[in-house]
């Protein structure tokens, strides 16, 4: 038995606005969390990493994508956390509560700028 959905086709160049957007809104919201500080997520003393993050929107074929990175190298380690010549740093996980605070916002965007409902 096969079931046929009907696609939902939307706009390009308005989803490349709203994941434009987005990327605005996450860079602003990780910068923010940055200078607050805390115990689970890094902080900034030089601003190197506060300033080294990025957002774009990246087009494969039909597929739009928002890719946001800290560009520095010590980013991962931070991130996700490290055992290396006997130092340990613990995972201070940024841009997953960045993503869990901008998840809300990013909806509002997207339905304004694609005319949709999103729940």
């Amino acid at each position: 038995m096969d079931i046929i959905v009907p696609t939902l086709r939307l706009d390009q160049d308005d989803l490349k606005a709203a994941l434009k957007e987005c990327g605005k809104v996450f860079v602003m919201e990780a910068r923010l969390l940055l200078n607050q500080g805390g115990s689970d997520i890094p902080h900034t003393e030089t601003g190197l990493l506060e300033r080294k993050l990025k957002w774009t929107v990246r087009t494969r074929g039909s597929v739009l994508t928002l890719v946001a990175k800290a560009d520095v190298r010590y980013a991962t380690a931070l991130f996700m956390g490290s055992k290396r010549g006997g130092h340990v740093v613990k995972p201070r996980p940024l841009f997953d509560v960045a993503m869990e605070r901008c998840e809300p916002r990013f909806k509002e965007i997207i339905a304004k700028h694609l005319n949709i409902t999103i729940e």
